[in-house]
């Protein structure tokens, strides 16, 4: 499965949303250099689906690239077929490992009092780094 990056969303501060900005830098047991909320372990990067934007969009809400505090923002790939363990191959070399999914928080209330429920079952995942690399928008991945 191919996809491209739409997005990619990091900030030295907490809040929503999150800002897109022209490159991210992955780093092994970091994630995003300069984003506030990289840490260790299996919640360094945060990913979101184009198509849970366009859907959430065309469902009323007022969304999109880093609305969710999401680091990367994919179109063309499934989300609902990712599995904890999938590897994400930017084509640069850098690699991420899906690891769990997210969760929506009340703070997405802020944005629209609906999204809590809206995003039920698409709230993105979380993955770890396995190779570091710069990434930019509209670089392709493979699963």
């Amino acid at each position: 499965m191919s996809a491209t990056v739409i997005a990619v969303c990091v900030s030295h501060r907490s809040g929503l949303p999150r800002p897109t900005v022209a490159f991210g830098e992955l780093r092994l047991d970091l994630g995003f250099v300069g984003n506030k909320h990289s840490v260790c372990g299996d919640r360094q990067v945060c990913l979101y689906s184009e198509k849970d934007y366009e859907d959430l969009r065309n469902e009323g809400a007022s969304v999109g690239a880093g609305s969710f505090g999401e680091n990367l923002v994919l179109a063309g790939m499934d989300f609902s077929s990712l599995k904890r363990g999938d590897k994400i191959h930017f084509e640069n070399g850098a690699e991420i490992e899906i690891t769990i999914p997210c969760k929506g928080c009340s703070n997405l209330k802020q944005i629209d009092p609906r999204l809590p429920e809206l995003i039920s079952g698409r709230a993105g995942w979380h993955a770890k780094v396995v190779t570091q690399g710069t990434i930019t928008p509209g670089m392709s991945v493979t699963l």
